[in-house]
C-alpha cells in the first residue's frame, strides 16, 4: 500500500466523489483519479493541499498505510491534532527554556518533561537529548 491507496481511502473515507475533491484542492478530476492509480504524483503543493484538507500529516499520507491501520478518517484527523499540540508543546518549552535561563534546575525540567513525556514520548525522547536532560 502507499500514496495512492491512502489517497482513495482517505476520499471515500470523507464520502466524496472525486470531482468535490478535486475541486476543494483545486487541481482537475482527471489529476486525483491518477493519483488514486498511481499513475500520476501530487506535487508538494497539492500534498500541502491534501495535509491541510485532511487535517493530517504528511508522514502519515505518504508513507502510513492508513487503510490497514483501522483509524478512521476522523481518528486519523485526531491523531494528527494531538501530535500538533505535542509539538506546539514541545516548542513552547524549549522557548520557556531559553527564557528562563538560569531561573530553572535541570531537575525542575526533568520534572516537567517526565509529565510531557506520558503524552508523547517520542517527540519527548528528542526534547531531553537535544536538552541533556
Amino acid at each position: 500500500m502507499g500514496l495512492e491507496d491512502n489517497l482513495k481511502w482517505l476520499r471515500q473515507k470523507a464520502g466524496l466523489k472525486q470531482k468535490e475533491l478535486a475541486a476543494a484542492i483545486g487541481v482537475v478530476p482527471s489529476q486525483i483519479s491518477a493519483y488514486e492509480k498511481g499513475t500520476g504524483r501530487p506535487s508538494y503543493e497539492v500534498i500541502i493541499k491534501l495535509i491541510e484538507y485532511y487535517e493530517i500529516r504528511a508522514d502519515d499520507l505518504i508513507s502510513r498505510d492508513l487503510p490497514t491501520q483501522g483509524l478512521s478518517a476522523d481518528e486519523a484527523a485526531q491523531t494528527a491534532t494531538l501530535e500538533k499540540v505535542v509539538w506546539e508543546t514541545k516548542e513552547e518549552v524549549e522557548q520557556l527554556v531559553k527564557e528562563l535561563g538560569d531561573k530553572v534546575t535541570k531537575d525542575q525540567l526533568a520534572d516537567l518533561i517526565t509529565d510531557l513525556e506520558r503524552v508523547a514520548p517520542d517527540q519527548i525522547k528528542s526534547f531531553r537529548e537535544k536538552h541533556d536532560i
